[in-house]
């Protein structure tokens, strides 16, 4: 991409920036002293409620999972897409298409040219998601659940993309929506799923009545959600710190451990992971600045990269 917009922008402590900016290179480096796969190689998961997870299995070796979750621009989640593939990665990418991203899809030719980009991260032998908000969506619109899932798997398969998994999207418009001060976690997204909320639920919010759980993956032909997938450790850099860490099956709504000093390649080098399996969660938005992007696109606008947005976008440990 080229920079469309901003170019009068100064250019926000760069110097500072380069001199501990942590560049993707460097996280692939580390990612790769584990076995790491994309969700995709283990879709035979044993489906049964137990108190590690619902989606089961038992590993021969130390597993890694890599997951993306793409929030906002598709064309970043390529770039990082080549990176991962010239280091031998492969990765699982969950693209959302409303909400921060509604601009990418919404209009049909934008999204053809969104679904071209997605269409080539698979091509390079990486994995791709759907990550929703049908419960944002329902709260900010009345669109229904099930068309909240049916649309975009149609747009991708439609495209040539097989679809295997999903992914809950922590919208912070849900809490907003709901008048909370905390993000009400008997409303995240994954409870929609008879598969992963055992406790069906009647509610009322923002003027609207509804019932969780009121879908089954089964029935979108989805085969697992990575949240209830086995995990004994969870690393994430959502919000852009580095990083934050979850042991077990707690999820990341539940119980935050920040670990923003650690050592990515220690961390992974620690014999007590060995035969574990690990689960990354990296949103490429946060890594723009080490990706060989121009630009960025941020809820639909276009942002350079010395724009002041960047130094938000971009934060190292």
């Amino acid at each position: 991409m080229g920079i469309r917009e901003g170019k009068d922008e100064t250019i926000h402590f760069r110097d500072e920036i380069n001199k501990t900016i942590m560049e993707y290179y460097e996280i692939c480096n580390a990612i790769v002293k584990c076995s790491s796969h994309a969700f995709s190689l283990f879709h035979d998961f044993q489906h049964q409620r137990t108190e590690r997870c619902v989606f089961d299995f038992k590993p021969e070796f130390n597993v890694g999972f890599i997951r993306h979750d793409i929030d906002h621009d598709p064309f970043v989640a390529l770039a990082m897409a080549r990176i991962e593939a010239e280091h031998g990665i492969r990765s699982s990418y969950f693209f959302l298409t409303n909400d921060s991203m509604t601009f990418h899809f919404e209009d049909p030719d934008r999204r053809r040219k969104a679904l071209d980009a997605i269409a080539e991260i698979a091509s390079l032998g990486h994995e791709v998601g759907l990550h929703y908000d049908c419960v944002g969506e329902f709260l900010a619109t009345g669109k229904p659940f099930a068309e909240s899932i049916a649309e975009p798997l149609a747009w991708f398969r439609d495209h040539g993309i097989e679809i295997n998994g999903c992914v809950a999207h922590g919208a912070s418009r849900i809490r907003k929506l709901t008048g909370r001060d905390t993000f009400p976690l008997e409303l995240c997204n994954y409870q929609i799923w008879q598969e992963t909320n055992p406790e069906p639920c009647e509610f009322e919010e923002n003027g609207k009545r509804f019932s969780l759980p009121n879908m089954s993956l089964a029935d979108f032909g989805l085969k697992y959600e990575p949240y209830f997938v086995r995990k004994d450790r969870y690393l994430s850099d959502s919000g852009g710190l580095l990083w934050r860490t979850w042991n077990k099956q707690h999820q990341p709504f539940e119980n935050i451990n920040e670990s923003s000093g650690l050592d990515l390649s220690k961390w992974l080098d620690n014999p007590a992971c060995k035969n574990e399996v690990l689960q990354i969660l990296i949103h490429p938005i946060w890594w723009v600045r080490s990706l060989g992007v121009e630009d960025f696109y941020y809820y639909g606008k276009v942002r350079p990269l010395n724009h002041i947005l960047a130094d938000r976008v971009y934060r190292t440990w």
